[in-house]
This record gives C-alpha cells, structure tokens and sequence, in this order.
C-alpha cells in the first residue's frame, strides 16, 4: 500500500510504551523512502498524543465500515512534568514564537477565501488549476498581436 502525507491510517497493532492500541486512527506526516511513515496519534481536542516513525506494516488505511470510538488515553507524551532529574532552570527562558520567522521562511503556505477553497477538494486541485491558467496564459502571451486599425491603414 502506498500512503502519501495527510492519509488516515489504522494503527494495527499495539504500541503500550505510547499509550496506543490496535485500532487508533493517525495521520500520516511524512513518507520516508521505504515503507517508513511518520504518523501522528491526536486526542479528540487535537493534542498530540505521540507521534512515531512506523512500517507501513504497522499501519492500514481506513476501510468504510471502520467505527470510530473515544476512549481516555495515559501516555507519556500527555504528562506535562519535566522527567526526574531537570529542573525548568536548565532550559532557559522561554520564547514565544521563537522559531515563527524561519518557519514562515521556509513555506510557502497560501490561506485561500472560503469561497475558493469550497471549489478545491485537496491541494492537487488548486495545483492542477493554477497550472493550467499559467498554461494558458504563457500561450496567449506567445501568439501573434493581431493587427489594430491603424497598423492595417499604414500598410
């Protein structure tokens, strides 16, 4: 099975050290050459609960008759306390948005009006149309001008 980023998958097995189970819906984040997937696990607010580089393997897509269920998830990646051994002093002063300008520098993220993005199911959509009008657009300026009034009178 091939999985590209932003598909759905089905954990099928259990992960315990992550608080995972057969059956936990993921999104896939990254493809790695191979079968490796990075796929993350949220809770039902959107917080991670672990994210993992797994075997294709591991994992299957969603099938129509799957039900989805909710149930209270202990995980490590969900406690919120530094692990024995640090302090908060260790770290430093913390920064908000420390990394928002190199982020922002290096993506070329586009936020489309509500009324356009109804018309494009996925960013292959918006890909596929937008190259498709500078097709035509680089053919129109490629053509001949045609003559005006005047060039006609002059000849």
């Amino acid at each position: 099975m091939t999985y590209r980023v932003l598909d759905t998958i089905v954990l099928d097995r259990d992960v315990p050290e992550h608080g995972l189970r057969k059956g936990d819906l993921g999104a896939v984040v990254e493809v790695y050459e191979g079968d490796g997937l990075e796929i993350e696990f949220v809770t039902a607010s959107g917080r991670t609960a672990a994210l993992l580089t797994l075997s294709a393997s591991d994992v299957r897509p969603v099938a129509d008759d799957d039900l989805v269920s909710v149930r209270n998830v202990q995980s490590p990646g969900l406690n919120d306390q530094l692990r024995a051994g640090y302090q908060r002093s260790d770290f430093g002063p913390l920064v908000r948005g420390k990394y928002a300008r190199r982020v922002a520098e290096a993506k070329n993220l586009v936020v489309l009006d509500p009324r356009v993005a109804k018309a494009f199911p996925n960013d292959r959509a918006v890909n596929k149309a937008l190259k498709e009008l500078l097709r035509q657009r680089k053919a129109q300026s490629t053509k001949r001008p045609s003559r005006t009034r005047r060039t006609r009178r002059a000849a």
